[in-house]
């Protein structure tokens, strides 16, 4: 049995995954889940030199 607590941990330890990253008509679509729940996603657009392009809050879709 998980307690609040507990299930608060494991969430705080457990990193979101990065499923897929596709660019697709004109927008940065990206698929990601967590033990929890995904509550933003931030992406940056780079250069070669690593200079930032771009960088935003992501917006989400319909859908899970």
């Amino acid at each position: 049995m998980k307690t609040a607590y507990n299930f608060a941990v494991s969430d705080w330890w457990h990193t979101p995954e990065n499923h897929s990253i596709v660019k697709q008509d004109g927008c940065i679509r990206v698929q990601a889940s967590d033990n929890v729940m995904v509550t933003r996603v931030r992406v940056t657009v780079l250069d070669e030199d690593g200079q930032i392009l771009e960088a935003g809050e992501g917006t989400k879709s319909d859908g899970d």
